[in-house]
């Protein structure tokens, strides 16, 4: 138990830095749903999801990549460092002069002409990130989860900050009589991506002393090594991310014009995508999970027992989602006004709890996903990406004439489905661990019963508080009765 409290412990520093931070940016959303019409988030929306897709070519599977190596070659962590760094400060000049030197008719082909500054704002934010996660990488392999949350956060309360500046002090301080000639309040959507920018740069001093024991270094046969272990994750990351936010990409050009009549298909994308932020509770705790995990397997791994430490894990991450999941859906009729103050936008709310699970099943594929890590055969995640992805593909394209809106979450669920029994029926062939599925099958339908049932209380404040206390309380004694031997052990 020692060892999984150590991760519980990893787990809330990285969700500090996930959770609290997130949940400041939260506050971003109303904020930006107050400032900008529909079409507005739109942009945003999109372009944002262009950023997480290309996130993983400037990274190419290189964070995973310095976990195995320091693992197999403690002693030379330095070492590795300064050859990992290497390559990313190249592979991040040559992308980025590409995607500058491109950058107009990139734009126009996403119909946004003339915005190349857009663009230029991007590439520094993909850049940066680049740059420092290999930094951040050593700070969760060295254990300093307190470390890595402050850098996370001083970075979320610069944006949060700037956003403030850009967006609400200079358009009050010009309404007052002020002139500030560089400053643009017809376009506020440059200047969210201004903010990303300038926080973003306050990295680059924060990680002071690991640019000092930087070198150059260069090591042709051990990065060719490296290479083919990181190709085949890029490949598998590069397919998850058509999973996470081809969605939101494919939303605006395969809705039929005319099926919401009230809207275009930009302003359904920017309900969409405000509706979306409401599932990032769940990513966001599959995100600090990750933080924590992925170290944590690879240490594990050598231990005797360890295969019935990853089952418990994975038993354990799934109650605690679950209810993450019913508590999120049960509460969205005072949650989401909070958020999305623009009540047009808060029309596309159903697709919310279908979005918690299918980042809930998301996060239990990631906990499946340790065997082919840890048995070096990475290619079988590309191959279960891969099949996530054509699946994507082809459910959005099917769903989203149909169904609009909803036709993205579900197939983004469907998706998630499909590679969490792929990677389960595959695994147990090569790296058999005894999960506990039955316990996974029955706090999800739990869940999925109790978060249904909703559809039948009358929709006033007094009830839906007391169905969402009931529900909750339901659950909980349906875990301590199932597992009280478990919760009782220190």
């Amino acid at each position: 138990m020692g060892r999984l409290a150590s991760l519980v412990g990893q787990t809330a520093w990285y969700g500090l830095s996930s959770m609290l931070g997130r949940a400041i940016q939260f506050l971003l959303v109303p904020f930006y749903t107050s400032l900008l019409d529909a079409a507005e988030y739109g942009i945003v929306t999109e372009l944002y999801s262009y950023v997480a897709f290309l996130n993983i070519v400037y990274l190419y599977g290189m964070e995973t990549t310095y976990f195995r190596q320091v693992k197999e070659n403690p002693l030379q962590e330095t070492h590795l460092f300064r050859l990992i760094q290497s390559s990313i400060f190249l592979s991040t000049l040559l992308f980025s002069a590409l995607l500058l030197a491109t950058s107009s008719f990139l734009m126009e082909a996403l119909q946004y002409p003339g915005k190349t500054d857009y663009m230029m704002m991007l590439v520094l934010i993909m850049a940066i990130d680049a740059l420092v996660v290999i930094p951040f990488a050593r700070l969760r392999n060295f254990n300093k989860a307190p470390v890595f949350a402050f850098n996370r956060l001083i970075n979320i309360f610069l944006n949060i900050l700037l956003n403030l500046f850009f967006l609400w002090l200079c358009p009050k301080l010009i309404d007052q009589g002020y002139e500030l000639a560089w400053f643009h309040a017809e376009d506020l959507v440059s200047y969210i991506f201004l903010s990303n920018v300038l926080a973003n740069a306050c990295w680059i001093p924060l990680f002071y002393r690991h640019w000092k024991e930087y070198r150059w270094h260069w090591d042709g046969p051990q990065w060719k090594k490296m290479m083919l272990y990181a190709m085949p994750l890029m490949v598998m990351g590069l397919a998850g991310m058509v999973n996470e936010v081809m969605d939101r990409i494919l939303l605006k050009y395969w809705l039929p014009v005319g099926f919401y009549p009230q809207w275009t298909s930009q302003q359904a994308l920017g309900i969409y995508g405000a509706c979306y932020k409401l599932s990032m509770f769940m990513s966001l705790a599959v995100q600090a999970f990750r933080f924590a995990g992925e170290p944590f397997f690879f240490k594990q791994s050598s231990s005797s027992d360890s295969r019935q430490l990853f089952a418990k894990v994975t038993k354990w991450f799934t109650i605690c989602c679950a209810l993450l999941w019913l508590g999120v859906s049960v509460n969205l009729f005072w949650i989401a006004p909070i958020f999305i103050r623009d009540a047009e936008m808060r029309q596309g709310l159903e697709v919310v709890p279908w979005l918690l699970l299918a980042n809930l099943f998301l996060g239990v594929y990631y906990n499946l996903s340790v065997w082919f890590k840890l048995s070096d055969t990475t290619m079988a995640g590309t191959w279960l990406g891969l099949a996530g992805a054509v699946l994507t593909l082809v459910l959005n394209f099917f769903l989203i004439p149909v169904l609009g809106f909803m036709g993205s979450a579900i197939a983004t669920l469907g998706c998630y489905t499909a590679m969490l029994l792929l990677s389960f029926a595959w695994g147990q062939k090569a790296y058999p661990i005894p999960y506990d599925w039955k316990s996974f099958l029955r706090v999800i339908l739990v869940s999925a019963c109790l978060i249904f049932a909703q559809t039948w209380i009358p929709p006033h404040m007094a009830w839906m508080l007391a169905y969402s206390f009931t529900s909750i309380l339901l659950f909980l004694l349906m875990v301590y009765y199932e597992y009280q031997s478990e919760l009782k052990k220190k």
